[in-house]
């Protein structure tokens, strides 16, 4: 790993990426092994979901048995303000989460969101646990926006794909490891309604990211791009992408 890693004591900065946020897992379960002690972490979208779920003290491998046993196809409603609603979604992360607020977790937790009142990004420590990580998660159009506080929140992905920056400021010692699961990918095709939705969004994504990474201690981009975003049955490829690599980059 890169010199500046004197201290064993490090923070994570997690993309989005929806499904293949099982990488993050393996990225995770690879610091680990390493004797590395994470001390905080910021996710967005799908690296909030996982934040969250390592800030609550569970393991790498918990996480991935979790992300396998839930029947995704099941588990939104139809939504208000979007196609798909977080009703039952609620549900299960509450059934999982013993924490009600942010705050109370073991781990230090950011997870960023987009407020549409405002118009600006949100960086959430405080508060409502559910509600924070699904409003961060809450890609337009898809899921319907999550009301938080006085807030009207939905995936900070758009604008911030990779929030670092809450981190450096809290914690301008620590080291932060950034790692990226959207990497670039250029097409030369026309991809249909959804598919043009899909590429424009992360199209603007990838320009948030681009303009974060230079606050990254050591950021990494795990080979992923060949992976579908919403292949639910990728979970266990995903997670070993995201392990081998990190471990072919640490020395």
């Amino acid at each position: 790993m890169y010199s500046a890693f004197t201290e064993n004591h490090i923070g994570i900065c997690l993309s989005g990426g929806v499904v293949r946020g099982a990488a993050h897992i393996g990225v995770i379960e690879g610091l680990l092994e390493k004797g590395f002690k994470i001390d905080a972490v910021s996710g967005v979208s799908a690296g909030a979901l996982v934040g969250l779920f390592f800030a609550a003290g569970y393991t790498p491998r918990q996480m991935l048995s979790i992300l396998k046993s839930i029947n995704w196809f099941k588990t939104f409603n139809i939504g208000y303000g979007g196609i798909l609603g977080f009703k039952k979604a609620k549900n299960i992360i509450k059934s999982y989460i013993p924490y009600k607020n942010l705050e109370e977790l073991p781990i230090y937790f950011n997870a960023c969101a987009l407020d549409l009142y405002s118009g600006k990004n949100v960086y959430l420590d405080k508060g409502d646990v559910v509600s924070a990580v699904l409003g961060s998660c809450a890609l337009p159009f898809i899921f319907e926006p999550v009301s938080f506080e006085d807030m009207l929140l939905m995936d900070g992905g758009l604008t911030d794909n990779l929030p670092v920056r809450p981190l450096k400021e809290k914690f301008p010692h620590l080291k932060i490891v950034c790692v990226d699961i959207i990497p670039p990918v250029y097409i030369n095709q026309n991809l249909g309604v959804f598919g043009n939705l899909f590429r424009s969004t992360f199209l603007i994504a990838r320009k948030s990211m681009d303009e974060q990474k230079h606050l990254c201690d050591m950021y990494i981009a795990p080979p992923v791009s060949h992976t579908s975003i919403v292949d639910y049955r990728k979970f266990d490829e995903l997670f070993h992408i995201g392990y081998n690599f990190i471990k072919s980059q640490i020395q």
